[in-house]
């Protein structure tokens, strides 16, 4: 039995998610290894600390970086705001780390083909969190697609809805900021796409029609400046 030892860093709602997921899929699948949650990284001292007792982490970071450079640390998920995934997963790759980045992988292309050609290098298992794709049902799917069973696919109809920050009154975030969250297209876009290239293939040309719902949100929680 190998162990893989993991450095979670981010402990929003994704961070959360894979918490639970690395705590659980043993419970779930027969896996080939053994999981070890090994350190937590969080900006936030106080909930690093907070959220690595109340997950199962051994180690608390403030510092991402630390967390890279931990020798008990050999699998790095990495699910902080989109802009941060490149810097990190540049040094963890570095570090020769195997790398679980969320989606998307990053807010530029030039980015995501430096990181493409990081891993390269560095020849060690990369992921990116798009999971629908590997629902059975979807699996299913594209068995009968390959197989012939549904003959020539003409076209591919797909949507993902979303109601998060459908409320006017939800504050701005970082994912209204291009440069940090790459745009809802981006964001949340990515997973319709990574399923459509998963089921029929890759995309030959782009026509898009977009608009931007709500054009102004409070500066804060409760706040009239917007």
């Amino acid at each position: 039995m190998r162990e893989l030892r993991i450095g979670l860093i981010g402990t929003g709602f994704m961070g959360r998610a894979h918490a639970l997921a690395f705590r659980h899929v043993s419970a779930v699948f027969e896996l080939p290894v053994t999981l070890r949650l090994a350190a937590l990284a969080d900006a936030d001292p106080q909930r690093a600390s907070q959220c690595a007792r109340a997950w199962g982490f051994q180690t608390a970071h403030s510092d991402w970086q630390r967390l890279i450079d931990d020798p008990a640390v050999n699998v790095v998920a990495i699910t902080t705001p989109n802009h941060l995934h490149f810097p990190m997963a540049m040094a963890a790759l570095a570090a020769g780390k195997a790398v679980y980045c969320e989606k998307p992988l990053t807010v530029t292309l030039e980015e995501a083909e430096q990181m493409n050609q990081a891993a390269k290098a560095a020849g060690v298992v990369t992921r990116v969190g798009y999971n629908y794709q590997h629902n059975p049902m979807i699996e299913w799917a594209r068995q009968m697609i390959s197989s012939g069973e549904l003959g020539q696919i003409i076209s591919f109809d797909g949507e993902f809805s979303e109601d998060f920050m459908a409320d006017a009154a939800s504050p701005w975030a970082w994912r209204c900021e291009p440069q940090h969250g790459g745009g809802a297209l981006g964001d949340l876009g990515s997973h319709l796409l990574a399923m459509a290239r998963h089921l029929v293939g890759d995309v030959q040309a782009v026509c898009a029609d977009s608009q931007t719902v709500h054009r102004q949100r409070p500066a804060v929680a409760g706040s009239k400046e917007t």
